[in-house]
């Protein structure tokens, strides 16, 4: 148990849960991961699942299109987030997993825990929120294709400026043809294309890779006449 095996080792750490088809952009990671200072008092800082909560015009379509509230629990990623282990380790295990008390055996325990509850006591327990770049995603509104296309394009940028990024895995074996607009436009499929060549050769599942490279073909294609279109009707 990670939380018991680092206790009274007098080591200050923050842990960083990343899983999920995960690639980091980033090569150093000094400037990326705060120091123990920059949580105080907090014992998580999580990462919202709707990335576009607080924006000026785009919030308000969540209101529109699904009922759960910005600050509700399962509105968290449960993806990636960061402990504060020095927090962490003053919790008992019933505080965090059990929902009905504690239980003696290991199985029985694993079994009993959820991420529902998990997040429900990370949310009621003093908590930060980390900035959009920390984990790049897929959003909502991306996948109801709720936004404008220029605002597609705009989401790919940021998704490369990303400290990580983690695409839905049906989306990354859909072919192009099969994606909404939002999700052939918003993905950088080229960030994930361009580590086939990375791996093994008798590894690699040639299916996947050809649909990663033509969907990044025909995003370039796609996003390249949009941008000629906007500019010749003044909206780019």
């Amino acid at each position: 148990h990670l939380r018991l095996h680092w206790k009274d080792r007098g080591l200050h750490k923050r842990i960083l849960y990343a899983s999920g088809n995960r690639i980091f952009l980033k090569h150093g990671w000094n400037n990326e991961i705060p120091d123990e200072s920059f949580f105080v008092k907090k014992l998580s800082h999580l990462s919202r699942k709707k990335t576009f909560v607080g924006h000026k015009q785009f919030s308000a379509y969540y209101g529109m299109l699904d009922f759960a509230k910005a600050d509700m629990p399962a509105n968290w990623d449960t993806n990636f987030f960061l402990i504060n282990y020095d927090k962490l380790k003053t919790l008992h295990d019933n505080e965090l997993f059990y929902e009905r008390g504690f239980y003696n055996d290991y199985d029985s325990r694993v079994l009993a825990s959820t991420n529902k509850y998990f997040f429900t006591k990370l949310h009621e327990a003093e908590h930060g929120v980390l900035p959009r770049y920390m984990s790049g995603k897929s959003d909502l509104l991306i996948e109801w294709d709720a936004l404008p296309s220029k605002e597609f394009l705009n989401y790919n940028v940021m998704l490369r400026k990303c400290f990580t990024l983690a695409l839905p895995t049906t989306s990354l074996e859909s072919n192009y043809t099969d994606l909404t607009a939002g999700k052939q436009l918003s993905f950088p499929w080229e960030l994930y294309a361009n580590l086939i060549d990375r791996i093994p050769v008798n590894l690699r599942d040639s299916r996947l890779c050809e649909n990663l490279m033509i969907k990044t073909t025909r995003q370039k294609s796609t996003a390249s006449q949009l941008i000629k279109v906007g500019y010749r009707l003044g909206k780019l």
